[in-house]
């Protein structure tokens, strides 16, 4: 019986090699293996892991009923969920029948919690139009890494699933506008558009940029609309490419949100509790 949307997987557990060599002889795994080391908030050996990102019935219609169906698979936890609007209080029916629970964000989260709309803090291609991800029928735009509005929509997110008590946090595609920077013709959201000229200008010599042919002393500068002009990212310099590239990489976005974060504001008691995140491709 096939189910959309429904996906059984079995918990695994990575098993690392003691060194790098495998010992002479030897073809088996089981003699070159040893158990890894399993952070907070990882699946159990023995767990069974049961994922349905949209749960069903999703209308009156809808012929299958996850909590119905999930019994059959004798899991011990629900991962890689999606529940952001808490209309059918699936983080409290799973938590009752003692399974763990791990919510899940992503690069389409909507603009409010069980909303529709993806409008605020979005990618985009350099003619100006949303970024999407093509492979989804509704073709959701996806959010700008760069852009504070995405960021609050995001955090929401997660104070959502937290407040519901979920057990972890699963970000899915973690890459977010990298991959469309480099595979596709995504990251110039208006956010990252104006960023990435200052980043630029520490990240370049002033006679690169003038043998690229670019002013960033220019108030009006638009990175975006410069590349339009240009033709498109055929026509740009490789080591101009790589730049962009390198904007939407880990260790750059890291560092550069790191420095701008302010400290903490005191709002009186703050009570916290241990919450895994994980990220998955």
């Amino acid at each position: 019986m096939q189910f959309a949307y429904l996906l059984l997987f079995a918990s695994i557990v990575c098993l690392l090699p003691v060194s790098g060599e495998e010992p002479k002889g030897s073809s088996h795994l089981a003699d070159i293996a040893s158990n890894s080391i399993r952070g907070f908030g990882y699946p159990k050996l023995s767990d069974v892991s049961f994922s349905s990102r949209r749960f069903r019935p999703e209308n009156e219609r809808d012929p299958h009923d996850t909590f119905a169906t999930m019994p059959q698979f004798f899991p011990t936890r629900l991962d890689w969920v999606y529940d952001y609007g808490n209309e059918e209080n699936i983080v409290g029916r799973a938590k009752s029948l003692g399974l763990k629970y791990t919510g899940t964000i992503n690069s389409i989260l909507p603009d409010e919690l069980g909303g529709f709309v993806r409008t605020r803090g979005r990618d985009r291609t350099v003619d100006g139009s949303f970024s999407v991800l093509g492979h989804l029928p509704s073709k959701p735009a996806i959010g700008d890494v760069w852009s504070d509005d995405f960021i609050d929509i995001a955090s929401e997110h997660v104070r959502q699933m937290v407040k519901l008590g979920a057990d972890g946090i699963q970000v899915d595609d973690p890459g977010m506008n990298y991959a469309e920077a480099i595979y596709r013709d995504g990251g110039y959201g208006d956010a990252s558009n104006s960023r990435f000229s200052v980043w630029l200008r520490d990240e370049s010599t002033l006679k690169e940029r003038n043998d690229w042919g670019l002013n960033l002393d220019d108030l009006g500068f638009s990175y975006r609309e410069w590349v339009l002009a240009k033709g498109g990212e055929d026509s740009i310099a490789p080591a101009l490419k790589g730049l962009h590239e390198k904007f939407f990489s880990k260790d750059c976005f890291g560092s550069m949100r790191r420095s701008e974060r302010s400290p903490p504001k005191q709002t009186g008691e703050i009570r916290f509790r241990s919450l895994a995140i994980q990220a998955r491709t």
